[in-house]
């Protein structure tokens, strides 16, 4: 693991332990593929899962923390995120799970290094803890600094100028943060800019993409070879059709449920405003 200690900037890059094991996982993904699915569609998958483990094995895992930039970067090979500091309203660790909720919609959860007793046998430290503390240290200095200029503005003894409207809505208090993530502004008004909009459109694709995963799991059950010569081979495939079909039927019904949660909740809003 590198950690760049050096401010403003902060580092913790995944060890070269870590990047074997996922490689190995892949390759064995990649034979099991090959081996039960149709050729066409085993072909392909083998594929995909060499090219993310590749740039998984090129490129690695990494948190990179920039507060001079205001900006945590998160990379998991080929998948990279940018978050604002100012934007994050709460950092939860949980052994190895990072969750970053953010004031602009949505949570971004990761699963670092360090994550069962595999990993603890291969030497790698669980370093979710630090980074988290390191995230809200950083978050919390980030949103005092951009709410100094409000309490400059709202301190007794000013002249009483207005102050300009974008730097009064660029320092919304924390906890009014945490509000404009529920679609209300600092005053209880409801939301209806560009954050509440974005926020309301990664979640609709958060769910059709949860949605397409469980159609391509059932796709994937039908495609499983059953006819085996051996009678273990035909138990395996048959075993590896309903874990496939029965993950892919609950992953469609948790989409749809949130669909409609949400067109619910939506609604319920548009009728409260």
């Amino acid at each position: 693991m590198l950690h760049n200690l050096c401010v403003p900037i902060q580092r913790w890059s995944s060890p070269v332990a870590g990047r074997v094991k996922a490689v190995v996982v892949g390759g064995l993904g990649a034979a099991v593929a090959i081996v039960f699915f149709q050729p066409w569609f085993g072909i392909t998958d083998a594929a995909l899962i060499g090219v993310f483990c590749i740039a998984y094995l090129l490129r690695g895992a990494a948190v990179t923390l920039d507060t001079e930039a205001g900006v945590l970067g998160l990379r998991w090979g080929l998948i990279v995120r940018r978050v604002r500091l100012d934007d994050v309203t709460a950092v939860l660790v949980e052994d190895s799970k990072l969750s970053i909720g953010r004031a602009t919609g949505g949570e971004i959860s990761v699963y670092l290094w360090g994550r069962g007793r595999l990993d603890r046998w291969l030497g790698m430290p669980v370093v979710a803890g630090d980074i988290g503390h390191a995230v809200a240290k950083a978050s919390t200095a980030a949103r005092s600094a951009v709410d100094a200029p409000r309490s400059a503005v709202d301190a007794p003894g000013t002249d009483g100028a207005a102050a300009a409207p974008d730097a009064v809505d660029a320092a919304v208090a924390p906890d009014a943060r945490v509000a404009a993530a529920e679609g209300t502004s600092s005053t209880g008004a409801p939301r209806t800019g560009r954050r509440r909009s974005s926020a309301a459109s990664r979640s609709a694709l958060a769910t059709a993409a949860l949605g397409c995963l469980g159609l391509l799991s059932v796709c994937a059950a039908l495609l499983v070879r059953h006819s085996w010569h051996n009678p273990a081979m035909s138990v395996i495939a048959v075993i590896l059709a309903l874990l496939l079909g029965i993950g892919g039927v609950f992953y469609v019904c948790l989409s749809v449920a949130l669909f409609a949660s949400s067109s619910r909740v939506a609604r319920q809003r548009k009728l409260a405003g």
